[in-house]
């Protein structure tokens, strides 16, 4: 993307996690025309693969370089590659990138659980969210901030957003050349994740992209830097049941108040002892989200977020039994990805009334996004 060709304005604070990128309409609906470009580059990429190609990668043109659990990891031989990458641009065009150690990554493979259970714990909408999915999945994504939001998620999409971020993705390589005070450098990239649900029940994933790590990085530096971000978010059912069991926990909570606890005298799973007795019940925890007695056997510990204060994200580790897991497994995430948007929703409007009562007495006019000049991360 040329940053010349966009009319923007920045706001800048003390603090760098308050920047703000402000576009006009006609750019962000460039910026959009654009994701939907690098989707549909990758969709008849992906169709190509899937039924043409029968899922049969060409070992002359892609070398398998690595697995993780039913994914391959493809990178593309330097023989078929192009002497340059090329991006898409803002008009739809194809701009060449100078950069030759930037190597194509194909992933494929099968995903566990539903494909929205995937969209549910891939979503992000803001830099909390960002952070708490960096938690869970332990990507690589660090000082992850939305500069500016062009199209949220509603009730009746609640996966449906598109944005501008920043982000550092990398790790220190004593190789790189110094650069006085200056610590980074601006990559380029193309990367897309296909998710699709299978007739079998089964979830795809295909994602084909490069990154250009430009300046003076050699190609076996940056490749393992990309495989490790693409992977990071390629796998994502398993921190949508984290989420989905925060907001289980957090209703039993409610209902908890005034309703007398199940006894502690058994375990849920009716476990035995070596001798085929009952076991102890001095070592029984209760499940937070059904409150009954579990046995270490029987119950399964887990890092949810309980909030996140000040930009740090705080953990506690809960125990739920075994039935409460496989509960929160097949409970619709969409029904939670709602309460998410409303829950956002609420927040926005205590600000918003915070700022009016705090005024100065003056009327305060509340303009509809369609309305404002600029787009900016609300």
């Amino acid at each position: 993307m040329n940053s010349r060709a966009l009319s923007i304005r920045v706001e800048r604070c003390t603090n760098a996690s308050e920047d703000y990128l402000y576009l006009l309409p006609v750019e962000a609906q460039r910026l959009e025309d654009l994701a939907d470009q690098v989707v549909a580059d990758t969709a008849a990429s992906y169709d190509r693969f899937r039924f043409i190609e029968k899922r049969v990668v060409d070992p002359r043109t892609w070398k398998d370089v690595g697995h993780r659990d039913n994914l391959i990891v493809y990178r593309e031989r330097s023989g078929s590659r192009p002497t340059y990458p090329s991006i898409r641009s803002m008009d739809g065009s194809l701009q060449l990138i100078p950069c030759r150690s930037a190597p194509s990554v194909k992933i494929v493979g099968m995903l566990q659980g539903t494909l929205d259970d995937e969209m549910y714990g891939c979503f992000v909408d803001s830099d909390d969210a960002v952070k708490i999915r960096s938690m869970y999945l332990n990507d690589a994504a660090k000082d992850f901030h939305w500069l500016t939001t062009i199209a949220g998620p509603t009730e009746a999409n609640p996966f449906r957003f598109c944005g501008v971020a920043r982000c550092t993705m990398g790790i220190p390589v004593p190789l790189t050349k110094k650069r006085g005070d200056h610590t980074n450098i601006r990559a380029k990239c193309s990367l897309c994740w296909l998710k699709t649900e299978l007739p079998n029940g089964k979830v795809e994933l295909y994602m084909k992209g490069f990154a250009a790590p430009m300046g003076i990085v050699p190609e076996f530096a940056a490749f393992p830097v990309l495989v490790n971000c693409v992977l990071g978010i390629a796998m994502t059912s398993d921190a949508a049941y984290s989420k989905k069991l925060a907001w289980m926990i957090y209703d039993a909570g409610r209902t908890e108040n005034g309703s007398v606890a199940p006894p502690m005298d058994a375990c849920i799973g009716r476990c035995k002892n070596a001798f085929g007795g009952p076991k102890n019940s001095a070592s029984f925890r209760r499940c937070l989200v059904c409150h009954k007695a579990i046995c270490s056997t029987c119950q399964i510990v887990r890092n949810i977020v309980v909030d996140i204060e000040k930009g740090q994200v705080n953990t506690k580790k809960c125990s739920v039994c075994i039935l409460c897991m496989h509960q929160a497994k097949y409970y619709s995430p969409l029904a939670f990805a709602r309460r998410d948007v409303r829950l956002k929703r609420w927040k926005s409007l205590d600000v918003t009334r915070l700022s009016v009562t705090s005024s100065s007495g003056h009327d305060v006019v509340l303009t509809e996004l369609s309305d404002r000049l600029f787009y900016r991360t609300r």
